[in-house]
């Protein structure tokens, strides 16, 4: 994996471009592909059909997909967005007897497995908060192995405010490396990265600690399980605003 900014990557590992493939076709994310049209670049709505690195082969249905193919010299460029995040990967197609074979779908066009993919953040700024109802749970280690327990405030892509019972001011210091960061998400999956700590805050008259921390070193599927926790908690908020106005 190279990166290229904060919020862009390249990726060229077959296995993580395969997840984010598979996440985008299980998932359902809006696809599209990238045609001249009258000398001007045009979007045109298609739909990820299949993913198979095995083959080096990727299915994607789209109207006129099969002719914008074979008259683009290098290749087709396909987008793929769902909430905060954007990939983009470009794709050949593979010849027409192969096409003819593997697909009875007119729609249905074989293009090669991309052998890279650009993976884009968009809204690494929203934050999304929890109350104690939705409790959240998170373990870290401090420095000589010191372990503590709390809950998520408020957490985003980038990363979380958390609380703890009782004062843990005088076991941290700010910018310090957190060895083990653990959260586990309302789906019992387990999110794991560093942390750096940002600062802490006591309330004496609660007796309860805040910390803002930052995410070091996230993997490809952590970012992907925050998103979707993200793009949830957004789903369900603009259900209830829907909800709210048809009252």
């Amino acid at each position: 994996m190279e990166s290229s900014s904060d919020n862009s990557r390249k990726i060229t590992v077959t296995e993580e471009i395969c997840d984010i493939l598979q996440a985008a076709l299980t998932h359902g994310w809006n696809f599209s592909y990238l045609a001249m049209v009258k000398h001007h670049l045009s979007s045109h709505c298609s739909e990820l059909v299949d993913v198979n690195p095995e083959l080096g082969t990727l299915s994607v249905a789209g109207d006129a997909l099969y002719e914008a193919a074979t008259t683009a010299t290098d290749g087709i460029v396909f987008r793929a967005q769902n909430g905060g995040i954007l990939i983009v990967f470009t794709s050949t197609l593979l010849p027409l007897e192969k096409n003819q074979v593997s697909n009875s779908d007119s729609r249905v066009c074989l293009f090669e497995f991309p052998a890279s993919l650009r993976f884009s953040q968009l809204r690494k700024a929203i934050r999304i908060s929890y109350s104690k109802q939705q409790n959240i749970p998170v373990t870290f280690f401090a420095s000589l192995g010191v372990r503590f327990q709390g809950s998520v405030v408020d957490i985003s892509a980038i990363g979380a405010k958390i609380r703890f019972d009782g004062n843990i001011s005088d076991l941290l210091e700010s910018s310090e490396i957190i060895a083990d960061c653990q959260i586990r998400l309302p789906d019992e999956s387990l999110l794991e990265a560093r942390a750096r700590v940002l600062g802490h805050l006591y309330d004496s008259e609660q007796d309860i600690s805040y910390l803002r921390c930052q995410y070091l070193d996230l993997n490809m599927n952590s970012e992907l399980q925050l998103k979707n926790l993200i793009d949830d908690a957004l789903r369900q908020m603009d259900q209830s605003d829907l909800s709210l106005g048809a009252l």
